[in-house]
C-alpha cells in the first residue's frame, strides 16, 4: 500500500475555517442585501475589507426587502493554510445563487480573503 499524504489542512483546521466561513456568510449578506455597513463584515483581511468598502453595489428596494439564507456552505482545504469555500443561497428570489470565496490562515486566524460569485 502506498503511504497516506496528510491532507493540506487538517481536519481541526477545516472545521475552523468552516465556523468562520459560516459567520462571515451571516455578516457579508447582511452587508450584500443593505442592511449593514462593510465594516460590520466579520472575518475579513483589512485587503477585503477596504475592497467591500470601495466597491459597494447600490441595492434596490426589492432586493433589500428579500431574506438570504445558507442552503450549504461546503469547505475544501487546497493548500496548507488556504481553504476555498463554496455556500448556496436561497433569498427568495427565482433561484438559489452561490458564493464562492477564500479563506487563509493568518496569524493563527483563518480569515476571508477574497469573494466572488458563481
Amino acid at each position: 500500500m502506498p503511504p497516506r499524504l496528510r491532507p493540506p489542512v487538517s481536519g481541526s483546521n477545516l472545521r475552523l475555517a468552516s465556523r468562520v466561513a459560516a459567520r462571515f456568510l451571516l455578516s457579508y449578506l447582511k452587508f450584500a442585501y443593505g442592511r449593514a455597513r462593510a465594516t460590520s463584515v466579520e472575518a475579513v483581511t483589512p485587503g477585503l475589507r477596504g475592497q467591500l468598502m470601495r466597491d459597494r453595489a447600490q441595492v434596490t428596494p426589492a432586493e433589500r426587502a428579500r431574506h438570504p439564507r445558507v442552503v450549504s456552505l461546503r469547505v475544501l482545504g487546497t493548500n496548507p493554510g488556504f481553504v476555498i469555500a463554496t455556500a448556496s443561497v436561497k433569498d427568495e428570489g427565482i433561484a438559489a445563487y452561490r458564493l464562492r470565496f477564500a479563506l487563509r490562515e493568518e496569524g493563527g486566524r483563518w480569515l476571508v480573503s477574497d469573494v466572488q460569485e458563481g
